[in-house]
């Protein structure tokens, strides 16, 4: 497609095909989302690779089918990612894959509530903030690479990054040494900040 896409569902909303794409325009989904898909789901707000902002946004609950833990990759190009609702938190999703410019976990991908996947990945040619929000990556590995990585920062809310079962490995990078990694609600402008933040 090459337009902007809006999809509403009042009584929920199945993804049952595997790839949903727009040239350059936003893609918003408004209500639940079940992954009934068999295969892995992709969507691509910038489907002829232009780096022009579209961007992809959930107003609600994501989930796979029970039993059935889907993969999804999500490809906002030059936008950004919001997801403003419980991801996993009723059927856990495989992997998240997500790219955007900036991603934001509760407020530059927006993420206002739990991820519950099988692994989760975040690269950002801009910030990735985090808060209030827990991540459990289920054995899986979770990767941030962004400009800025930020955990709880400003609300003081708190953010937990857990490995249900153990196993997997977590993995911040910002993409030049020089840029930040702060972790603890008084991270600063330093390269790597543990404050107030526990380590177990």
């Amino acid at each position: 497609a090459t337009g902007t896409q809006s999809i509403t569902g009042t009584t929920g909303i199945d993804l049952n095909g595997t790839t949903y794409s727009s040239n350059a325009r936003g893609i918003s989904f408004t209500g639940t989302v079940d992954l009934d898909a068999t295969d892995p789901i992709s969507i691509n707000s910038d489907a002829d690779d232009t780096g022009a902002i579209g961007d992809i946004t959930f107003s609600g609950t994501v989930d796979s089918v029970a039993g059935r833990p889907q993969a999804l990759t999500l490809d906002a190009g030059g936008g950004t990612v919001n997801m403003q609702g419980a991801i996993g938190s009723t059927n856990r999703i495989g992997k998240l894959d997500v790219t955007s410019t900036a991603i934001n976990a509760n407020a530059n991908i927006n993420a206002n509530a739990n991820i519950n996947a099988t692994g989760i990945a975040f690269t950002a040619s801009g910030s990735i903030n985090i808060a209030a929000v827990t991540l459990d990556t289920h054995g899986a590995d979770l990767n941030f690479s962004g400009a800025d990585i930020n955990i709880d920062t400003a609300t003081g809310m708190g953010a937990t990054i857990q490995s249900t079962g153990g196993g997997g490995s977590a993995i911040f990078r910002g993409d030049t040494v020089a840029k930040t990694i702060g972790i603890g609600s008084a991270a600063t402008a330093a390269n790597v900040d543990l404050s107030e933040a526990e380590l177990r």
